[in-house]
């Protein structure tokens, strides 16, 4: 009994380590808790942390995806530098823009995420919803709504929400190894 039980342990600690070398493609949307739910005004995030990161060319940017398949309705609810990106292997200053779209509509726009810059950003709150009204002298009216911070995706389509890291000329990304930011969206399903 004591051999297999050391014999478990021993093939449990192999499989957690080499699944914990693994680097991750893209970020993954992951549901938040109660408590952050209500904190954030959110239900689902997605974060980014420097294991997403595998560009090897010195001031490249890169990209990553992720998918929301409908049927769903999202909204983009902010974004948070939690802790800002940084490098031990580099000693000069560093710059890195975070820009997050959904399909082709810019919802965050190359917010300051590294930790050698005198203030990264913390918390960005979405753009406000707006309203223009427009018509003739008569009693007509055509109001167009524009709210780039939402959408709906039907049965069967998708949106893709898109994170590119722009860093500074002295970086390369494989290199960041602290640091995290998150995208929150409440999405209703």
């Amino acid at each position: 009994m004591k051999k297999s039980y050391t014999s478990f342990i021993a093939l449990l600690a192999l499989v957690v380590g080499t699944v914990g070398m693994a680097r991750a493609e893209d970020p993954a949307l992951r549901a938040l808790g109660v408590q952050e739910m209500s904190y954030r005004g959110a239900t689902h995030a997605i974060t980014l942390a420097p294991e997403h990161f595998s560009e090897a060319t010195l001031a490249a940017s890169q990209t990553n995806t992720f998918t929301l398949s409908g049927p769903a309705t999202w909204q983009f609810a902010g974004a948070e530098v939690i802790t800002p990106f940084d490098s031990t292997s580099l000693t000069n200053t560093l710059t890195l823009g975070l820009t997050f779209l959904a399909g082709s509509d810019t919802l965050v726009n190359g917010i300051e995420a590294a930790k050698d810059t005198w203030r990264p950003y913390r918390f960005i709150a979405p753009a406000a919803i707006t309203v223009a009204t427009t018509g003739p002298s008569t009693n007509e009216l055509t109001s167009t709504v524009s709210s780039p911070s939402c959408g709906t995706v039907t049965n069967g389509g998708s949106v893709v929400f898109t994170l590119i890291s722009a860093p500074a000329s002295t970086l390369t990304l494989n290199k960041l190894d602290s640091g995290s930011a998150a995208f929150y969206l409440r999405i209703w399903r």
